[in-house]
């Protein structure tokens, strides 16, 4: 493979030596008989066939290394910038094609079709660069216009997209929301969050590191539940450093909603006007209602403030506070409500337990 890879290019630079020999010759114009042209050509091709085949094991060498470079780079690279320098090439090149054409036309002294061809090499890598360049720097402007429909597709059948935050997905609550499916249309999740949890999940800080491998847990089942239609975007704002701005723009282009735990978040996104969903005040809403003279079940585990109280809660955390209840610790037992005590810190309930 090797040997015949160095012959191929042995055979490549004695073409490259011929073709530099016929724009030798008509460069100079002399009056060459046929041997004489012959031998030129033969020296020609002989030599840089030679060169080539010396340096091929350099050459080769350098293209693998920078090659195997390339692949990882590639990898490495968002898919949008890929897509955007491919649309910057094309647009480049046919830039490039339309401006070479009279350029072809004109009829240079001495050594016309090789200056041309020189010419219309350079303006289309020229050209090529440049469009790649300005597409990658105006990455988000382009995809703007792919942004836009889908947006206008979102607005026309009033479903929004939801864009989760990191306080979110760590609660993990998000998961059997969704799972129900109260939320409807795509949930969609910014590569850079997901960067953030791998960021936290790799945090020297113990409780870091759990609150961030729990985030990606919940990820993971949210990819893999079939009922949810899940969109990981790999779009960034490098002009953003914040990643609570980065979320708030990322809404703003999708006009979604955006569902967070985070108190800060809430309030700036409601001074922009974009909408929220907290996952927080959903769970208030939903906790359960109960009024003075009903009955519940309480398991009794603890002591209260009182010495005849004892303490139980409910499934939601909401306190439950039992008088004469002290005795009955470890125990479940029915009571009767008799007042409902709405604190700073949550709703606190007193009951009684029944006499038989």
């Amino acid at each position: 493979m090797f040997k015949g890879l160095r012959y191929l290019t042995f055979v490549f630079g004695g073409l490259l030596g011929i073709l530099l020999a016929y724009g030798f010759g008509q460069v100079v114009e002399l009056e060459l008989s046929k041997f004489a042209v012959i031998s030129i050509y033969s020296i020609f091709a002989i030599i840089f066939g030679i060169i080539f085949y010396l340096l091929f094991p350099v050459i080769l060498k350098k293209l693998t290394v920078n090659f195997e470079n390339m692949i990882k780079k590639a990898q490495k690279t968002p898919t949008s910038d890929i897509v955007t320098a491919i649309i910057g090439l094309i647009v480049g090149l046919i830039i490039a094609f339309l401006i070479s054409l009279p350029i072809s036309n004109i009829k240079f002294p001495v050594i016309g079709n090789l200056l041309s061809a020189t010419i219309t090499i350079f303006i289309y890598c020229a050209l090529g660069f440049i469009g790649i360049k300005i597409a990658v720097d105006k990455k988000e402007e382009i995809l703007k216009f792919k942004l836009f429909s889908r947006e206008k597709s979102f607005k026309k059948g009033h479903v929004y997209p939801k864009i989760l935050d990191t306080s979110v997905i760590i609660d993990g609550r998000i998961y059997d929301i969704i799972k129900t499916g109260f939320l409807e249309g795509p949930i969609i999740i910014a590569m850079f969050m997901v960067k953030e949890l791998q960021y936290i999940a790799d945090s020297e800080d113990p409780n870091r590191r759990q609150r961030g491998r729990r985030g990606l847990d919940i990820l993971d089942l949210l990819q893999n539940e079939k009922n949810i239609e899940i969109k990981i975007v790999d779009k960034d704002y490098k002009n953003i450093k914040e990643v609570d701005h980065k979320l708030l723009k990322l809404t703003e282009d999708y006009h979604g909603k955006l569902i967070t735990n985070d108190y800060n978040l809430n309030k700036v996104a409601s001074l922009q006007k974009i909408s929220i969903l907290n996952v927080n005040e959903l769970a208030l809403a939903v906790k359960p209602v109960v009024i003075q003279g009903e009955k519940l079940i309480v398991e009794v585990i603890n002591r209260g403030k009182e010495p005849e109280q004892g303490l139980g809660y409910l499934s939601d955390g909401t306190m439950i506070v039992v008088e004469d209840g002290k005795d009955y610790i470890g125990q479940t037992i029915e009571t009767t409500v008799t007042s409902i005590l709405q604190t700073p810190a949550g709703k606190m309930i007193f009951t009684r337990k029944n006499l038989k």
